[in-house]
């Protein structure tokens, strides 16, 4: 359980991190955006991320301080159904939206060739990134 409670720590340190990146990065936009309403749409991407994180830091603390609910966090944790389940359904999420990306570059290249090229870019580096993960969990274990 002390493992557990590391990994909550660790956790927090690492939300804390997207918070100021976040806030680094909201600032970055308003000071280097010429008009402000460019910005709109990263400045509510970063608070997402702030308010994802302070409700996740939120959570792990209460937990830390309550036993009970720390149990039960460590179950849903190493639950193998759970884990299987969240691994079947990121598994369909992964294809389907390498699916839909591929239909809209094919669509996208009849409407502007600049769309349809970062398209295929973004789908290229998914699948690099995707056989190079793969090829690493095959080799480590």
């Amino acid at each position: 359980m002390e493992k557990f409670k590391k990994q909550l720590v660790t956790s927090n340190y690492i939300y804390w991190l997207f918070i100021v990146l976040s806030i680094v990065g909201a600032f970055l936009v308003v000071v280097f955006s010429p008009n402000h309403r460019d910005g709109n749409g990263t400045i509510g991407f970063f608070a997402a991320m702030i308010a994802i994180s302070v409700i996740n830091i939120h959570r792990n603390r209460k937990a830390l301080k309550n036993e009970k609910l720390l149990k039960e966090m460590y179950i849903n944790s190493v639950d193998e159904r759970k884990k299987q389940i969240t691994l079947q359904s990121a598994k369909a999420s992964f294809f389907i939206i390498l699916a839909s990306m591929l239909i809209a570059s094919i669509v996208f290249r009849f409407i502007s060739m600049t769309v349809s090229i970062v398209l295929t870019c973004c789908m290229m580096f998914i699948l690099i990134v995707y056989f190079a993960v793969t090829a690493y969990y095959n080799k480590k274990m």
